[in-house]
């Protein structure tokens, strides 16, 4: 059984950007595989970039090609839980799908997907009624309200939009077992979401510490999971501590 371990007690008194700096600090040391590239990685190839001059065009043949535009039995497994319809150019999905597929590391995803319609037949991005992003192998589901607010309920970071489009569409386009697992969040989270997150830095973004399954809680650092609701320590990310402790980020 998991344990955990909490730090000796803080005696310096640090300021908040001191101890943001600190954190991400110990991240990028203790993170297994290292921080890597915004750009995803298909059967061993790093994504490229669209030229500039296409990606407007590129999402537009992406949106033509695979948002899903109402009940067409291929996904059924989500039917019952999320009530899917179609996602509008109005909606908060679109709009952030849209800001997504201009970036360098959005636009060679949007490219990947529309340069190869044999090899993604079948993929499709959903709305619905859910509260939560959710992604698996070929289908993205975004909520009607996206982001679902401002920051994570579990560990308590701000919540970057892109960074989460990213991450679903590892799930959506990385072939893998039917079911996304713990794990398979804590590997998404490491080699897309953070990296968005870290390059958007600014002071605004640090790397995700925790990510919550509605059972389990995983520490994205060490890979070590307890059952329930974790956050991390303040002073140290590998740290997890309870949502109510002093110490809590």
């Amino acid at each position: 059984m998991s344990t955990v371990t909490k730090e000796a007690p803080i005696t310096t008194q640090y300021s908040q950007a001191q101890l943001r700096n600190k954190r991400i600090a110990i991240y990028k040391k203790h993170v297994v595989g290292g921080v890597p590239s915004v750009f995803l990685t298909i059967n061993n190839a790093v994504l490229i970039p669209a030229n500039e001059n296409n990606r407007s065009k590129n999402f537009k043949i992406f949106v033509g090609l695979y948002l899903y535009k109402g009940i067409n039995g291929t996904n059924d497994e989500w039917s019952n839980t999320i009530s899917p319809i179609g996602l509008k150019a109005s909606s908060m999905g679109y709009k952030a799908l849209e800001r997504y597929a201009i970036t360098d590391y959005g636009s060679a995803v949007i490219k990947e997907i529309v340069s190869h319609p044999k090899k993604y037949k079948g993929f499709s991005i959903e709305q619905g009624r859910g509260l939560h992003a959710k992604g698996d192998y070929l289908i993205i589901y975004l909520p009607e309200k996206f982001p679902n607010g401002s920051r994570f309920k579990i560990g308590g970071q701000k919540i970057y939009d892109l960074a989460i489009i990213h991450h679903e569409f590892v799930h959506a386009i990385l072939p893998q077992a039917k079911g996304i697992t713990i794990r398979d969040e804590l590997w998404a989270v490491r080699k897309a979401e953070n990296p968005v997150r870290l390059k958007r830095g600014g002071g605004r973004y640090e790397p995700r510490y925790v990510y919550y399954n509605g059972s389990r809680t995983i520490n994205i650092i060490t890979g070590k999971s307890l059952p329930l609701q974790w956050s991390v320590s303040k002073y140290d990310p590998r740290v997890m501590v309870k949502l109510n402790d002093k110490d809590a980020l």
